[in-house]
């Protein structure tokens, strides 16, 4: 039932009808809703990226049926289908009751893996706001610097590979897929607690994920654990050092440490004030 209705959402975006207004004639609307209701409905673990990729590779091979040759890019289909996704999700968890700031804390993370995020919505909604006070105000901070930095330089070898994209006027971070693929120069780290905060980065890098679903108040507690790294390094690193070289790496490092925590919520949503 999901493959079908992700089939019929790429075949119908793909040769360029997309989801505008109220206005439903072909059902593309009715078919994406199925699609999120069978999802909430049964929890299920799927990555939706994938399926969506796998069902635009085989648009013109006549072998899975009826040959259908794209107008629309896989991009701008991914993307159709997310801005649809991520506004109804929203809505099905605002009458559930949750706060929109912690259900968009997670909705990257409801695009990879539906099960996995309605479990820690539910994690974060029963922590005290004093508990994740200090996380969210940290978070906020890199989150900051990060994006002042983006703002003064550009991006195109991609060294921020994950960054905000905004949907129905909310912005998402993109789910950190490969965060082991960001290098750090671990020879420009000149501080201890740069050491300390990229170790305990690189040991998680792999893992993180998987413990956050199968031991989310394990991987909370490394959550708080980075927090009160990331508080020190703030006590004893100036990161907008005038030494370019050594100033992009201290920015790729909080990146880094960022987006870790990114697998669990993106904890700058959250208002605590």
């Amino acid at each position: 039932a999901i493959a079908d209705r992700i089939d019929t959402a790429v075949s119908f975006i793909s040769i360029g009808n997309v989801v505008k207004g109220s206005k439903d004639i072909i059902g593309l609307r009715r078919v994406l809703s199925t699609l999120i209701n069978i999802l909430h409905n049964f929890k299920l673990s799927i990555d939706l990226e994938d399926v969506i990729k796998f069902s635009y590779s085989i648009l013109s091979d006549k072998k899975y049926g009826i040959e259908i040759n794209p107008k629309i890019s896989l991009n701008r289909v991914i993307r159709e289908i997310k801005e649809f996704f991520f506004n109804r999700v929203e809505e099905i968890y605002k009458e559930e009751g949750f706060s929109y700031d912690k259900i968009r804390a997670v909705l990257h993370i409801f695009w990879k893996d539906y099960s996995m995020a309605d479990n820690t919505l539910n994690f974060i909604n029963k922590k005290p706001l004093e508990e994740l006070k200090n996380i969210v105000l940290l978070s906020k901070r890199l989150k900051n610097i990060i994006n002042d930095f983006l703002k003064h330089h550009d991006n195109e070898d991609e060294l921020f590979p994950y960054i905000y994209e905004e949907y129905n006027n909310t912005e998402i971070i993109e789910f950190p897929e490969s965060i082991e693929k960001i290098k750090i120069n671990v020879s420009l780290l000149k501080e201890e607690i740069e050491l300390k905060l990229n170790d305990l980065v690189q040991k998680y890098q792999e893992t993180f994920f998987i413990m956050i679903k199968e031991n989310p108040e394990k991987a909370f507690q490394i959550v708080k654990e980075i927090s009160m790294l990331i508080e020190e390094y703030f006590e004893k690193v100036f990161v907008m050092v005038d030494d370019k070289t050594l100033r992009q790496n201290r920015v790729l490092l909080l990146y880094k440490t960022f987006l870790i925590t990114s697998l669990f919520a993106d904890f700058s949503k959250i208002v605590v004030s």
